[in-house]
């Protein structure tokens, strides 16, 4: 038994379910809302990214660090317990870590777009974190890892 179109809040006909010959079901696309998808789905693209934009390590760092620590760790500990946690959350491939004169940056980004970046700085007890966000939306689960090392 065929079902009903699936229609978008307009009211307009957008997809309906057929059955091929195993009985599987398919949606397929009415032709005249193709368009109009592909349309919605760049401008929608378009408008993300004009509202992020693409933000470098510097750029984060303009303002004030969303999060900053002092910890009694040494700085190469905090750095190595971050980078790790970030690891297992899913995030290597996205990672770029160096040493710096004055301790460690983290940097955490994706198709040249920086999501966050993580300065451990060396100090003469211990060391300072600064979490910086970049063109990224939430970060929970990144800063809760930046708490948890220090």
């Amino acid at each position: 038994m065929p079902l009903p179109p699936r229609r978008d809040p307009s009211g307009l006909a957008v997809a309906r379910v057929v059955y091929n010959e195993q009985g599987m079901p398919h949606l397929i696309h009415h032709p005249s809302t193709k368009p109009m998808l592909t349309r919605t789905l760049l401008a929608s693209i378009l408008a993300c990214a004009l509202v992020v934009g693409c933000a470098t390590p510097q750029s984060a760092r303009t303002g004030p660090p969303a999060y900053t620590s002092t910890s009694a760790k040494p700085a190469v500990e905090v750095f190595e317990c971050i980078a790790n946690a970030w690891e297992a959350q899913g995030h290597a491939s996205e990672m770029n870590t160096r040493p710096t004169s004055v301790g460690y940056t983290l940097t955490l980004a994706r198709i040249a777009n920086t999501l966050a970046v993580v300065d451990v700085l060396k100090a003469e007890t211990g060391s300072t974190t600064n979490l910086y966000w970049g063109s990224i939306l939430g970060g929970g689960e990144l800063k809760d890892a930046v708490q948890h090392c220090q």
